[in-house]
């Protein structure tokens, strides 16, 4: 939605398994960062939540922090916001303050645009947001779960050493968006609620890949000139994917603004043909990750040694 409703960037989205972010996070007498796995960019913007977390609740900044797992940043998986919201999360437990998830994004400055990110933390599986109110400040409220088939496995194609858009090209990205397309936001709508949704509820796969596509043809057009002229981010992503939906039963697309692509299968089976097969046609470009993964229909968890 782009504003005329007087909403405007409602999301749709899925926990994944094996993609969170893990912290050990303890009481210290400094403010340490052990960093090991992260880049110098990841360890200011953890001081950065740190900081503005314990300032506003005016406690002090004396816990360690250690990154035992964080996904890639800013390639489509929301590991800012998990970030954010672990460390809020975290140091609310170790001073017993009362802060709600919602109540932390908001501290931290999450959820600005989409809300999928916060349900998704809270509460795992499918997701749909209302939307951004053009009104207020509030992160967009959740206004559908779901929990999704384990069944359905899903094929995560990562672009090695390249990220979406993010910052200040984003905003501007966003600021600037143009489709040509002669589908309407309402159509769209329709088909997440009417199409996508159900089909979900009921196992029918093939009903949900008619209807995810729909949405990433569109998506796609919507992002096409942001990203090169093309409907993805990546072009050897764009190869592959395109190669899968031509061959297969698959549903493909985006996440947000990549460059990371996806595909679901109906069962592990279909998938592991579609590799056999992607791999004899030379279609896996070298510089691609392959992932395969599953829905996570939970939030977070947490365990305090005492």
């Amino acid at each position: 939605m782009q504003g005329e409703s007087g909403r405007k960037f409602a999301s749709v989205g899925l926990v994944i398994d094996n993609f969170d972010v893990i912290l050990i996070v303890d009481k210290s007498s400094n403010f340490e960062i052990y960093d090991s796995l992260i880049s110098s960019d990841t360890k200011v913007y953890i001081e950065q939540l740190v900081f503005t977390f314990c300032a506003y609740h005016d406690i002090k900044t004396s816990i360690s922090i250690r990154v035992v797992q964080i996904p890639p940043r800013h390639s489509g998986f929301g590991s800012g916001t998990q970030l954010a919201l672990a460390i809020g999360k975290a140091i609310s437990e170790i001073y017993k303050v009362k802060c709600s998830v919602r109540k932390i994004a908001e501290i931290l400055g999450r959820g600005k645009r989409s809300g999928i990110g916060i349900a998704g933390f809270n509460y795992g599986g499918f997701l749909i947001d209302a939307g951004k109110n053009n009104e207020k400040t509030d992160p967009p409220p959740l206004i559908a779960r779901a929990e999704f088939p384990k069944e359905w496995p899903l094929l995560l194609i990562l672009k090695k050493d390249v990220t979406g858009l993010h910052g200040e090209k984003e905003k501007f990205a966003l600021q600037h968006l143009i489709c040509d397309s002669s589908v309407s936001v309402d159509q769209v709508c329709r088909k997440v609620f009417l199409g996508v949704l159900p089909a979900i509820l009921e196992r029918d796969f093939e009903s949900f890949s008619a209807g995810l596509n729909f949405i990433q043809d569109y998506m796609g057009e919507l992002f096409y000139k942001s990203q090169g002229r093309s409907k993805f981010l990546s072009p050897e992503i764009n190869n592959l994917l395109g190669w899968l939906k031509k061959n297969f039963l698959v549903s493909i697309g985006q996440s947000s603004w990549g460059p990371t692509g996806f595909a679901f299968f109906k069962d592990e089976v279909s998938l592991a043909k579609a590799l056999t097969a992607a791999n004899k046609k030379l279609v896996i470009n070298e510089t691609l990750e392959l992932r395969v993964v599953k829905a996570k229909n939970s939030g977070f968890s947490q365990n305090w040694n005492q």
